[in-house]
């Protein structure tokens, strides 16, 4: 089985939500799923493009006058 995988990219300005250090997270794609992680610490989050579940949906009955 062959991975698919983009070259990493450093985003600029960006933050890392863990460490908190600056210009330490990288981007880039990986079997289709975007994945951004820090190089500093071991902070690592992936988003896959699959479609959000559907909210359940509410059903009002209304009331006859």
């Amino acid at each position: 089985m062959s991975h698919k995988t983009t070259q990493k990219r450093f985003v600029a300005g960006a933050r890392c939500p863990e460490c908190k250090e600056m210009d330490t997270i990288v981007c880039y794609y990986e079997d289709d799923v975007f994945v951004r992680e820090c190089v500093e610490c071991d902070f690592s989050e992936t988003i896959s493009n699959e479609d959000e579940p559907a909210a359940k949906q509410q059903i009002i009955s209304i009331k006859e006058l």
